[in-house]
């Protein structure tokens, strides 16, 4: 593709994309359908990986760019990162798609009661009747807080003075997972085998993809499930964390109202 765009000069309009749908609303709505329900995962994953792949795609124009501008080949430069502009809108639309196909499994986890976690004496999660601190619109909290995420999804966290981009539970779950892997891999390669990480009918984390529901990638060696309530999701990540000896404090989440309360 760079040597496509370098050869015929050819600068994609950002402007003409703007309004221009990839995929229409009316064909959202339809996977929204009952009978679709089940591939609702598999079609937000090759969304992200969509997005990821264009990502990438965008860093290589950028690094090609800036070593035209290097060169003195003002134009081609130019024409390079014209183009990755419009590769930002095309990001924009997937994120908007896979918002609106988050919010129908949100719909979802509202009436999810029955949890897979057999955690016993984890009283850092109380029920909405006992918070002394239900969460407010358009909130920040740190993971140490009792909090009730119904109607919520968080928008990014942060963590050891990072900030990262999410827009849903389950990938704040799959990108903290990524990060501490990074921290220290050991520790997270270990999860498949510590009974801590293993519920009543399934394991939390696996070598296999195929072992999981819907497996978030972490390395070649290393899934988690990502098809957990939002209440569940944050339950895992203590149990993460504490794995890891860092206190729910260091990590901050800012959420948004999935629709009005």
């Amino acid at each position: 593709m760079l040597e496509l765009m370098l050869v015929n000069e050819r600068r994609v309009g950002a402007g003409d994309l703007v309004d221009k749908k990839i995929i229409s609303d009316e064909f959202i709505e339809t996977l929204k359908d009952d009978k679709y329900e089940t591939h609702l995962d598999e079609i937000k994953d090759a969304l992200s990986i969509l997005d990821d792949a264009i990502e990438s795609l965008q860093s290589c124009i950028l690094d090609e760019a800036a070593t035209l501008l290097k060169q003195r080949c003002f134009e081609k430069s130019t024409i390079l990162s014209e183009n990755t502009q419009a590769l930002d809108i095309i990001r924009n639309h997937i994120r908007e798609y896979i918002t609106q196909l988050e919010n129908e499994d949100d719909w979802d986890d509202e009436n999810n009661n029955d949890s897979e976690f057999d955690w016993e004496n984890d009283d850092q999660f109380l029920e909405p009747s006992q918070l002394n601190n239900p969460l407010e619109i358009s909130k920040v909290f740190t993971l140490d807080q009792s909090v009730d995420v119904t109607y919520f999804k968080p928008t990014l966290f942060r963590f050891k003075q990072n900030e990262y981009e999410v827009n849903s539970w389950r990938y704040f779950l799959r990108d903290l997972c990524f990060i501490l892997y990074k921290l220290d891999k050991e520790i997270i390669l270990s999860f498949p085998n510590r009974k801590e990480f293993i519920g009543r009918t399934r394991n939390y984390f696996s070598k296999k993809q195929s072992d999981l529901t819907c497996a978030g990638k972490i390395n070649t060696n290393l899934y988690v499930e990502l098809n957990l309530s939002a209440k569940d999701v944050l339950k895992l990540v203590k149990k993460i964390l504490k794995a890891y000896r860092i206190e729910p404090h260091h990590v901050e989440v800012e959420v948004r109202p999935v629709r009005s309360i």
